[in-house]
């Protein structure tokens, strides 16, 4: 375990393409060893800026090796997939089914404590990233967090992943952080029009199918 934290720090000097590499190498590499002491090292590491959100993903992927494959197919689907909104939009609206994972509240508990009022633009970011992770297990009951980091002082495109997150997990999303998105794209395509233009406008076409 000391090596493969000790390689994984190592990481701060790899450049970016490569790095990005590694990265899913050693979230696979300690999702498969999937122990208790692996599950505590990830667990104290979340609050970490630089490998916080890979040890959530680890986590994440630690509990999804304990569940059954729901396509068998072998289907790769592009993300996000939404395809899966109306059948997790029932179950969230009926409440069956659905309880929240050990791990959702393990890594919401760092959130919580990253957007107290005297926190910093680098800390929101760090939370919006921990709870796209977190949102994207099984939970409940989290409206006054969500309700709490939609509301942080950030520009909108932060907020997207999260948003597709909330929507994958059957959540309702109010229209109007969606527009105000589509606005700030829109404002800095003015000087940036490019923005519009690259692969056929993905950028636009991500807020509009929100």
């Amino acid at each position: 375990m000391e090596e493969f934290l000790d390689a994984r720090n190592n990481g701060r000097r790899i450049h970016n393409d490569a790095q990005m590499s590694w990265t899913f190498q050693y979230r696979r590499a300690f999702a498969a060893i999937g122990e208790d002491q692996t599950v505590r090292v990830m667990k104290s590491y979340l609050p970490d800026p630089d490998f916080g959100f890979d040890a959530a993903h680890v986590l994440k992927a630690v509990w999804k090796k304990s569940q059954p494959a729901k396509d068998k197919s072998g289907f790769i689907r592009s993300w996000p997939d939404f395809s899966v909104v109306p059948e997790e939009y029932a179950k969230r609206q009926s409440g069956t089914g659905i309880e929240t994972q050990e791990f959702v509240n393990d890594i919401l508990s760092v959130v919580d404590d990253l957007i107290k009022t005297d926190a910093q633009g680098a800390d929101y970011k760090h939370a919006l990233k921990l709870a796209t992770v977190a949102f994207s297990m099984p939970y409940v009951d989290k409206a006054d967090m969500i309700k709490s980091l939609l509301q942080l002082p950030l520009p909108a495109i932060e907020k997207q992943n999260l948003l597709n997150v909330l929507v994958l997990s059957g959540e309702v999303i109010y229209s109007e952080i969606v527009l105000k998105g589509i606005d700030e794209l829109l404002d800095e395509a003015k000087t940036n029009p490019w923005m519009l233009q690259e692969q056929d406008g993905w950028r636009l076409n991500a807020w509009l199918r929100l």
